[in-house]
This record gives C-alpha cells, sequence and structure tokens, in this order.
C-alpha cells in the first residue's frame, strides 16, 4: 500500500505539473521552457522557490539537528526575514529590468565572457553537488523504511527528468507548488500525531527545557563552537543574500512572472514563509526527543542523526496503511522539487551562456529557435541522467561523500556570490579585479575547508535518554 500511494503520489503531482504547463501554451520556445514566456503568477513561484529553499536536507537535517545539539540553529529562522527586504528591492528589479535567461549574463555585461564562463562553471559544480546531498539524504530514508532504493530512485528521478524535459520551468513550478502542500499536509500530521503520544506540545516543551534543547542564542565568539548567533543569523544572512544574488534556480523563477511587482512579492513572501516553515520542521526535532526515553541511536535502531524524523514516522504512523507513503513522498518531493529545478537551471545555464555564444562566435548568427528548443530538452535529460546516476552511486560513497557535498557548497557559493556583490554595489571594479578575486577567493575557501575537514575541532552531542538515566556520547 505505501508503495502504492508513494508512486502515485509523485505521478499524480508530475501530471497535474505537466498538464497545466501545456494548458493555454502558446508555443514550446527555448524561452517557454525556461521562463515560461514571463506568465507566471506570483503565488506558484512563491512556493516553488520555497522548495528550492527548503530542500531535503533541511527537511531531515534540523529536527536532527535540534535532537543532537539544541535550538542555537534556530536564529536562521530570523535571518531569512532580513533577507528578504535586501533581495525583493535591490537584486529583483536589476535582474528583471535587464530581461536575463541567465543570471551569469549579468557578469559578461558587467565585465567580460570569461567572468560570466567561470562564473558559470562553478554554479554547474556547486548546484551538482548539493543534489547529491539531497539525494544522499533521501538514502536516509530507504534505511529504514521497506521502500526500494533502486524503486525509489528510479521511480522520482524519472518521473522529475520527465516532467522538467517536456514542460519546462512552468511543469517544474507547478509541480513544485504540489509538492509544497503534500509536504506541509505531512509534516503537519506528523507532528500533531507525534506531540499527541507525548501528551501534548506543552509536555514536548517541557521534556525539551530540561534536556536543554530550547538554548536559541548562544554569544559566545569561539569561532569552534557549532552554532552562535554570529554563524547561524549573520552568517546564514550573507549565505543567502548570496543565493538570491547568484543563484540561477532562484533567479529563474522570478523572472517567470510578469511584472516586477510580482517578483518581488513572490521573494518577499518566500523569505517570511521559508522562516516559518524552518521553525515548524525544528518542531519535529523537539517531538522526537520528547517521544523517545530510550535513543534510538544508541539502540543501535539507526546510524545517522539525519534519519531520525523517518524512524520516527515509522514508529507513530507505521501501522497506517498509506500514511507512511504519503508521508515520505513529501519528503521525497523536498529533494525531487530541488533536483528538477536544478535540471531546469543547468540546461538554461549551458544553453544561454555555453552553446548560443559559441555558436554565434563560430556561425557569425545567432542560435535558431527550434534548435535551442531541442537543446533544451537534451540538456534537460543529460542532467536528469547525471542526478540519477550519482544517488545510485551515492549508497557507495558513505559519509565521505556527505562532508564533500558540503565542504564543495561552501567552496564555490562565496567566490560567485562575491562577483555579483562586487558588481552591484563597487563600480570601479573591473574584469580583472573580480576574475582574480573570484579565483583567489576560491583557493583561499578550499585551504580552509580542507583544514576544517583535516582539524575538525569537537562537537559534543548534547546527552541522550536512557529511560531515567542519560548519557553522553564523547
Amino acid at each position: 500500500v505505501d508503495y502504492l500511494v508513494f508512486g502515485l503520489s509523485l505521478v499524480f503531482t508530475a501530471g497535474v505539473g505537466l498538464f497545466l504547463s501545456f494548458y493555454k501554451r502558446k508555443n514550446s520556445s527555448s524561452e517557454e521552457l525556461l521562463l515560461a514566456s514571463r506568465s507566471m503568477h506570483f503565488l506558484p513561484v512563491c512556493l516553488s522557490l520555497i522548495a528550492s529553499l527548503v530542500n531535503a536536507s533541511l527537511i531531515l537535517g534540523v529536527p536532527a539537528e535540534i535532537y543532537f545539539f539544541g535550538a542555537a540553529a534556530l536564529p536562521i529562522a530570523i535571518a531569512y526575514n532580513f533577507v528578504g527586504p535586501v533581495a525583493a528591492l535591490v537584486i529583483v528589479p536589476t535582474f528583471y529590468n535587464m530581461k536575463l535567461t541567465s543570471a551569469y549574463e549579468y557578469l559578461e555585461r558587467r565585465y567580460n565572457y570569461a567572468v560570466r564562463i567561470v562564473g558559470s562553471i562553478i554554479f554547474g559544480v556547486s548546484l551538482v553537488s548539493i543534489q547529491s546531498l539531497n539525494l544522499i539524504l533521501t538514502l536516509f530514508i530507504y534505511a529504514v523504511t521497506s521502500l526500494s532504493l533502486p524503486v525509489a530512485v528510479g521511480v522520482t528521478g524519472g518521473i522529475c527528468t520527465i516532467y522538467t524535459m517536456l514542460g519546462g520551468i512552468k511543469a517544474v513550478i507547478w509541480t513544485d507548488t504540489i509538492q509544497m502542500v503534500i509536504m506541509i499536509t505531512g509534516l503537519i500530521v506528523l507532528a500533531g500525531v507525534g506531540s499527541s503520544k507525548v501528551g501534548g506540545f506543552g509536555a514536548v516543551w517541557q521534556i525539551a527545557k530540561d534536556y536543554n534543547r530550547v538554548s536559541f542564542f548562544e554569544w559566545n565568539l569561539d569561532p569552534r563552537i557549532r552554532n552562535t548567533v554570529w554563524s547561524a543569523f549573520f552568517g546564514q544572512w550573507v549565505n543567502y543574500i548570496g543565493i538570491c544574488f547568484s543563484n540561477q534556480m532562484m533567479i529563474q523563477r522570478y523572472l517567470t512572472v510578469s511584472k516586477v511587482r510580482d517578483a518581488q512579492l513572490a521573494v518577499f513572501l518566500m523569505m517570511f514563509f521559508a522562516s516559518i516553515l524552518i521553525v515548524s520542521v525544528a518542531i519535529l526535532g523537539w517531538i522526537a526527543f520528547a517521544y523517545y526515553e530510550c535513543d534510538p541511536l544508541l539502540q543501535k535502531r539507526m546510524t545517522k542523526g539525519d534519519q531520525i524524523v523517518p524512524i520516527l514516522l515509522m514508529e507513530i504512523l507505521g501501522d497506517q496503511a498509506g500514511v507512511p507513503g504519503l508521508i515520505i513522498a513529501s519528503i521525497f518531493a523536498a529533494a525531487l522539487s530541488s533536483v528538477s529545478s536544478a535540471v531546469n537551471s543547468l540546461a538554461a545555464v549551458t544553453l544561454e551562456d555555453f552553446i548560443k555564444p559559441m555558436h554565434l562566435k563560430l556561425y557569425k548568427r545567432k542560435l535558431n529557435e527550434k534548435m535551442g528548443t531541442r537543446l533544451t530538452i537534451g540538456f534537460a535529460f543529460m542532467f536528469g541522467a547525471i542526478t540519477i546516476g550519482i544517488s545510485f552511486a551515492a549508497q557507495y560513497m558513505g559519509d565521505k561523500l556527505i562532508e564533500m557535498t558540503i565542504s564543495v557548497w561552501s567552496i564555490f557559493g562565496g567566490p560567485v556570490a562575491g562577483v555579483f556583490i562586487m558588481g552591484f554595489f563597487f563600480p570601479w571594479v573591473n574584469s580583472a579585479g573580480a576574475l582574480s578575486g573570484m579565483l583567489i577567493s576560491l583557493l583561499l575557501s578550499l585551504w580552509l575547508c580542507i583544514g576544517g575537514l583535516m582539524y575538525k575541532p569537537p562537537t559534543p552531542i548534547l546527552p541522550l535518554r536512557m529511560g531515567n538515566m542519560t548519557h553522553t556520547i564523547p
């Protein structure tokens, strides 16, 4: 039954997304596939943006963070609301009024083609890396449920690739919207049933408070501490400002609406509702901690902390036919929406930043629309296949790949965002300075990340429950 519900929910969302993408479609040009002919309503665009921002890594990772390390990371939810105004008032109007398809076209107009190409390559590497993390996290669901990994990955990856190829960005946005509704519904059901089994949210909060899981603000300046206000608020504010400046997945979405005011509204609402969703997901961590009087990690019932949400799901709803399949589909939906967005964005970047300029240089004329459409569909298929291949390889790479993925995202994200920010606010920065600065920053980030992996400071887990006693993992 769970297999049936899981499969039908994904097929239904993809089918509706494809139908809405073809409904009243005027043409099948590359602009339609990549920008929906700038005809989308701001509300589905907002939900699609949230789906990309709050992906599977956050849905599974935030409750685990709360469960094992406490609430010191939650100031990130406050940071979101300070990102929204800057993104809506500064970033969105600039990109929207330039009528771009690829965000990296801006780098050529501001600097030169070399800066554009380097930035685009760095973006591609970072995006493939972060999708690897999302797909690896689906392995944690597979590990504690009866779902077959090849079936789950094959179904989700295949559906994702098909609707992205055929329906383009419009199918991605509509499918994201439906998947967000499924995901929120599933999380509400899990939180409601879980808290009721513990005795209500008041009991959950009291247990979390008794075991020091509700300390939100750590003001210590020591950079070796896992989460402080400085890293969770200020650090994440900088991180998400950088994402809004330079991430093709985000920029491409708000370019699909018809008016700049709609784009601003979509981005502002995205950050506001994402902050609420992060807090809601964090509540699952408190519920899990209150529910398990004997910690499942200490009992060897799970092997990784990020499995806490899937194992809680199977524990409290496993006997309800079809319900686990629906909620697992909601978690897979978070990964699926990110992957579909990535596939479409990578197709856009490849076509706009590489193929079209090369064609113009070689043949002294622009690429015709029919060929552009075929290439867009072909690139979507290629990147979808690469993503599926990575997901199958991930099961043999263990924890190392997770650390590598997070590190690569950190290494590549900052330098690219820095070039965009310099272009916006520092008019005296030239092409040579931008390119050299981006590459030097890349090397320094690489050095810092490698050093952090080699000489990683200890991050002690808070005491875990074992009946009437507590146990501390060294």
